[in-house]
């Protein structure tokens, strides 16, 4: 028996499961991250042409995120990571913008394969008189109590508003959506809030080397294999080969992204948490952004040095201590 041949280019347009995609991928929540538009349409398209069992992480590894053949995901969370993003950003959407598809797309944890269920549909209304007599008398004595229930309710909140307003506390919605100064400048619900935490491995990087970096050889991604001061052997090399393909950051980066995402209270979901090297220039156009780290370990910061009234200072590379200038020192 022969297998069925793949679908065409045509075949894919016409699926309704494409089309899905593609309006998803098209969708505000999406427009920021080229990323996570591949992997959707990519899993989507494995799906589609029945490959759905070759969708494993190392295979988005090395197909999608252009890792090395073999690469240890376990030491490497990138794909896992986008992955989660991305089942976050499809429940955005369908609470959203495509609460009224017809189709809906889920991918369960623990897998990179896309589902598609047809949308539930809201239960039909009940006839005009099919409640019998005894039904509709309970109903009449029901609402009876329930329009009891929301004079007591309408007198109560009415009491808690002359107070709140006696007393000048801020009306609910303004203190429930917006964070208190001056988060209230980075968090806001027009805009996402990119938090990009340091790479401790490029730090680890410049102290072996004794080089001082710039985000220009930064995103050459390259630059752990192309040194010409590290070609390290045996247990270095290894050690060099985990520091490329690794993402590592600090405790203390990760303490402070927990505190931004609490300050930012029911903004969080604007808020997704970002490794250096998955950056690219065109995400600093729209959103906003906090960079944690200086330029030795988060060279994104150097964009902004000459903005900043503190400056950190270093001497010799991972051989002398480091210091903050002030820029711009108040007189006296």
């Amino acid at each position: 028996m022969l297998a069925p041949s793949p679908k065409t280019t045509t075949d894919i347009l016409a699926d309704e499961r494409w089309q899905l995609v593609q309006r998803i991928v098209s969708s505000p929540p999406f427009q920021k991250s080229t990323r996570l538009r591949e992997l959707l349409e990519h899993v989507t398209e494995r799906t589609i042409h029945g490959h759905a069992h070759e969708l494993t992480e190392q295979q988005i590894g090395s197909t999608l995120f252009h890792k090395p053949l073999g690469y240890s995901s376990l030491e490497d969370s990138s794909v896992r990571v986008h992955a989660r993003q991305l089942r976050l950003k499809l429940h955005e959407y369908f609470d959203e913008e495509g609460r009224n598809e017809p189709l809906i797309l889920s991918i369960p944890k623990g897998s990179y394969t896309p589902m598609f269920k047809p949308a539930t549909k809201a239960a039909s209304p009940i006839a005009e008189g099919t409640l019998g007599v005894s039904t509709a008398a309970s109903w009449g004595s029901e609402a009876i109590l329930a329009w009891t229930l929301c004079g007591i309710l309408i007198i109560v909140c009415t009491v808690l508003l002359y107070r709140s307003v006696r007393h000048g506390t801020p009306g609910l919605t303004e203190s429930a959506t917006k964070p208190p100064w001056p988060f209230s400048q980075v968090f806001d619900s027009r805009h996402q809030t990119l938090i990009v935490v340091a790479d401790s491995n490029y730090g680890m990087f410049r102290i072996l080397t004794s080089q001082r970096g710039s985000l220009d050889q930064y995103l050459r991604r390259d630059f752990l294999r192309s040194s010409s001061k590290l070609k390290p052997v045996g247990a270095d090399l290894r050690l060099n080969e985990y520091m490329t393909n690794s993402m590592l950051t600090s405790f203390a980066d990760v303490a402070d992204v927990a505190t931004l995402l609490e300050m930012a209270g029911p903004l969080q979901k604007q808020a997704s948490v970002r490794y250096p090297r998955d950056l690219a220039m065109r995400d600093l156009d729209h959103d906003n952004y906090v960079l944690i780290g200086s330029p030795g370990s988060n060279p994104w910061v150097s964009i902004f040095q000459n903005k900043l009234n503190f400056r950190e200072s270093e001497g010799i590379v991972g051989n002398s201590a480091k210091a903050f200038v002030n820029t711009n020192p108040l007189p006296g």
